[in-house]
């Protein structure tokens, strides 16, 4: 199947532009368009996503809707190349997009995981440890810069481990492992 980049236009911008006042995302964020006064509400099956959305909303930074082939952040829509979900296994999920001429990955994931695939970072371990003190669940941020040639070759090889029929899990995650190290660390956060 050919990645969602090689769409002219994402189908999510067009109906999105259109005047649609809800949309219910793939992921678990649903942006609310019809909230009295003009604003908009977020929900979402984890406290972690709605803190993040609304600090970002908060920055100038907001999310105006979202589904399975783009976002609109502010009046850019940003085609979603990939996204791999959460697994209790993996303990992380994983969103590729597109962004001019490179592909973002971004992960985010519990910090014991996250912490062998960002790059080294005193400020983390103390920051995570300060908030587990605290009561707090923490969850990490990573991204990588990637090419359009390196996503493909990347999106290849995970589009034939997909098709497997033997040892699928297995030949999935040696993929990720191929784009998921030394990734940047973006932020940590905490509810």
């Amino acid at each position: 199947k050919e990645p969602a980049s090689a769409r002219k236009e994402p189908a999510s911008a067009r109906n999105e532009l259109s005047g649609s006042r809800r949309e219910r995302s793939d992921s678990s964020v649903l942006v609310d368009l019809g909230v009295k006064g003009g604003g908009c509400a977020y929900q979402a099956a984890s406290p972690d996503e709605i803190a993040l959305v609304e600090f970002c909303a908060a920055m100038g930074i907001a999310l105006e809707t979202r589904d399975r082939d783009a976002m609109v952040v502010g009046d850019a829509a940003i085609p979603i190349l990939l996204e791999v979900p959460f697994s209790s296994a993996a303990r992380r999920m994983r969103i590729f997009v597109a962004l001019g001429d490179v592909v973002m990955l971004y992960v985010k994931g519990a910090d014991a995981v996250m912490r062998e695939l960002v790059e080294d970072s005193e400020w983390l371990d103390e920051e995570v440890g300060n908030m587990s003190r605290e009561g707090l669940r923490t969850l990490v941020f990573g991204r990588r810069v990637m090419t359009r040639a390196d996503f493909q070759r990347f999106f290849d090889a995970y589009a034939r481990a997909r098709a497997s029929l033997t040892d699928r899990e297995r030949l999935v995650d040696e993929a990720l492992a191929t784009v998921e190290y030394g990734l940047e660390l973006v932020g940590v956060t905490a509810v």
